[in-house]
This record gives C-alpha cells, sequence and structure tokens, in this order.
C-alpha cells in the first residue's frame, strides 16, 4: 500500500501565521484560549485606534480646561477692577466731605495741603477711569466663530444650526482653542488695565492721605 502524501498539509502549515499555528494548536488540544491572551489580542489589533482616541481626549479635555481657566481668570480681572474702582470713589468722596475742592475756586496761591489733595484727586480719577476700562466688555475678533455670543447672535437660528451640525469635531475643538486665544487677549487687557488702574491709585491714596493729616490738623488749629 503506498503512504499517503502529507508534504501539502505540511506546507499549508508552514505558510500560515505562527500565532494563527498557535491557535489552531490550543483549539486542537482542546485547551480555552486564556483571558490574557485574549485581551493581548484584541489590544494588538485595536491599539492604534485607542492611541488616536486618547489623543483626541486628552485635547478636548485640554481645550475645555483652558477655557474655563481663561474664563475664571477674566472675571478675576473684572473683580479687582470694580474693587479698584470702589476703592477709589469711597476715598474721592472722603476727599470731598473734607472740601478739597474749595480752595482751588478761592485762594489765589495754593499751599502744600492744596497741592497734595488737587494730586489726589487727579491720580483718583485717572484711576477710576482705567478701572471703566477694565470692566468694559470686548468684542470678539473673530466675526466667524461659533463659540462668541455676539456670533452666534449675527447669524439666523437655522445658519447657526447647519454650521455646528455640518462642522467636524476637529472643527469644533478648532472653534474652542480660536476662543481660547480671543479670551487669553481679553483677560491680559483686562490685568494690565487693573494694574496700571492701581498704581495711579496707590500714589493717590498716599497724597491723599497727607492732605487728610493737614487739614485735620489745620482745622484743629483753627
Amino acid at each position: 500500500m503506498s503512504q499517503p502524501n502529507d508534504s501539502a498539509p505540511r506546507q499549508e502549515r508552514l505558510d500560515r501565521n505562527p500565532a494563527d499555528l498557535a491557535d489552531a494548536s490550543l483549539t486542537r488540544n482542546g485547551a480555552m484560549k486564556s483571558e490574557s491572551y485574549v485581551s493581548f489580542r484584541e489590544r494588538e489589533r485595536t491599539g492604534g485606534m485607542a492611541g488616536t482616541r486618547t489623543a483626541e481626549q486628552a485635547i478636548e479635555t485640554f481645550s475645555s480646561d483652558t477655557h474655563d481657566y481663561l474664563s475664571g481668570q477674566i472675571e478675576f480681572g473684572e473683580q479687582k477692577a470694580a474693587f479698584v474702582f470702589a476703592a477709589d470713589t469711597a476715598f474721592l468722596g472722603y476727599l470731598f466731605s473734607l472740601g478739597v475742592v474749595e480752595p482751588l475756586f478761592t485762594v489765589h496761591r495754593w499751599s502744600a495741603q492744596t497741592y497734595f489733595g488737587v494730586s489726589s484727586i487727579l491720580l483718583l480719577l485717572i484711576s477710576v477711569a482705567i478701572a471703566v476700562a477694565a470692566v468694559l466688555p470686548r468684542l470678539a475678533a473673530n466675526p466667524s466663530g461659533l463659540i462668541y455670543f455676539g456670533n452666534i447672535a449675527s447669524r439666523t437660528r437655522e445658519t447657526y444650526i447647519r454650521e455646528v451640525i455640518g462642522s467636524s469635531p476637529e472643527d469644533l475643538v478648532k472653534a474652542v482653542l480660536e476662543h481660547c486665544h480671543e479670551l487669553a487677549t481679553i483677560a491680559r487687557s483686562k490685568h494690565v488695565k487693573v494694574r496700571f488702574s492701581a498704581l495711579f491709585a496707590i500714589p493717590g491714596f498716599l497724597a491723599g492721605m497727607i492732605y487728610a493729616v493737614l487739614a485735620n490738623r489745620h482745622a484743629h488749629f483753627a
């Protein structure tokens, strides 16, 4: 009797992927694949997609957190400007109660007290003006943005919905990042103005306090 020729099956086994041969071997032996092995094979097949999705999630999280942070910085800058404004106006009211403006119209030759009073008023008024400028809203620079309320309101409802739905996830993240840049510019402008407002307020308070001391001393001896 002639022996069966098994060269073809042997060649087929050699041509197969080693991992597939291992799978077949486990199956022939009646053994179940271990859970760790199955997980490894699944990660091997989906690793690329998972890595891409993880990167997208990182960008989305970063843009969202940055947007929240910048919005908070704008609010914080406006709160500081409001504090400087309140302090300036309160101290101006105190100076006016001391009659700081009376010598301006009744005395031809100013004393040191009057100079301190006038200097304080001018510095505090400049500080108030800068604080008001810091609180004033600033319009967005990009008219085609999808986030700023002014840009949204300038479109019809149907147009805005169509543009948002027609945008890809990358376009929406880009819109958030563009708005982050606009918010950063606004926040920097507000904080710079608050700083200059405080720089004018500090010498204004000092000059006003010197004026108050001189005015009270003059009233005591009078």
